[in-house]
């Protein structure tokens, strides 16, 4: 489930940002703020955060992050995360370009990060 988000959304539907809205530039900044920021949307969800991307692509900035639960994750779950992280992203993060953001399953060519990815796999 992608969706795009513009450095300045002009749409009226959206609340404008808070004075809290941190503007960071570095991707690796921007990675570990919106880990930060989807662990706990991710815990109430029953779903594990494996890992947060920030990288240029050939079709702009990419805002992917790679979730799983027991039993895999299903695109309904992708969905409201999806749904709920781009409420919360638009509110507290503030980037120098607009960005995509795609919540996806890891898939067998998953990222192993932590010792315990090691020890699952």
């Amino acid at each position: 489930m992608a969706k795009t988000y513009k450095k300045k959304d002009p749409r009226p539907d959206r609340p404008a940002p808070e004075k809290n809205t941190t503007h960071v530039t570095d991707p690796s900044e921007v990675a570990s703020l919106v880990r930060e920021l989807a662990e706990p949307l991710c815990q109430v969800e029953g779903v594990e955060l494996i890992h947060v991307e920030y990288q240029r692509e050939a079709g702009g900035r990419i805002l992917r992050l790679y979730v799983d639960k027991p039993g895999g994750i299903t695109l309904g779950d992708c969905s409201a995360i999806s749904s709920q992280l781009g409420d919360i992203l638009d509110l507290k993060l503030s980037t120098e370009d607009a960005y995509m953001l795609e919540i996806s399953s890891p898939g067998p060519d998953r990222p192993l990060s932590r010792l315990s990815d090691f020890e699952k796999f």
